[in-house]
C-alpha cells in the first residue's frame, strides 16, 4: 500500500488530475467554443479556477484550427471583389482573449499572454487573409488583448 506521503503517490494523484483535467476540456471546451451562447460560460469557468489551468485552457483555444477560406466576406461594391475575414474566421482568439480577461492572477498567465499577443498581431498584419472592418473592430473590443497589463508596445512579431 502507498503512503499519503510518498511522492510517488503523489505523482499518481497529479496524473490522475491531469487526465481529468484533460477529459473535461475536451468535453467542456471542445463541444462549445464554437457556440456563441456558451462563450459566458467558458469565460466564468477561466475566472472560477486556477490560472495555471484556465491557462492551459486559453491555449488549447488558441491552437484550434479555423477554417480561413470558409470564413471570408465579400466588402467590395457591386463591381469589384474585396474579401476579408469575417469575425467568425476569429472565434478561437477573440474566445481566448475574453477568458484571459477573466483570469484572476493576470501576472501568472504570462506566457500564455504572449502567445495569444503573438496569434493576434498575426492575424492583424495578414496580407492573404485581411480582416473585415466587423472583425477588427471584434477584435479591438476584447477586454483580454487590451487588459492593463498587457504591453503591446514591448512585442513585435
Amino acid at each position: 500500500m502507498k503512503s499519503l506521503a510518498s511522492p510517488q503517490y503523489g505523482c499518481d494523484i497529479r496524473g490522475r488530475v491531469r487526465s481529468r483535467l484533460k477529459s473535461q476540456r475536451d468535453e467542456v471546451f471542445g463541444q462549445h467554443w464554437q457556440d456563441e451562447t456558451w462563450h459566458e460560460v467558458l469565460r466564468l469557468i477561466c475566472g472560477a479556477i486556477d490560472p495555471k489551468f484556465a491557462s492551459e485552457l486559453i491555449e488549447y483555444l488558441i491552437k484550434q484550427e479555423i477554417n480561413r477560406s470558409s470564413n471570408l466576406e465579400d466588402v467590395g461594391t457591386k463591381d469589384f471583389s474585396d474579401f476579408r475575414m469575417s469575425k467568425k474566421g476569429l472565434n478561437n482568439l477573440m474566445l481566448a482573449a475574453d477568458c484571459l480577461s477573466e483570469v484572476k492572477d493576470f501576472s501568472s498567465v504570462t506566457s500564455t499572454k504572449l502567445t495569444l499577443k503573438q496569434h493576434l498581431c498575426f492575424e492583424v498584419e495578414n496580407s492573404e487573409f485581411p480582416l473585415s472592418y466587423n472583425a477588427t473592430e471584434a477584435l479591438l473590443n476584447r477586454r483580454g488583448a487590451f487588459k492593463p497589463g498587457f504591453d503591446w508596445k514591448s512585442f513585435r512579431p
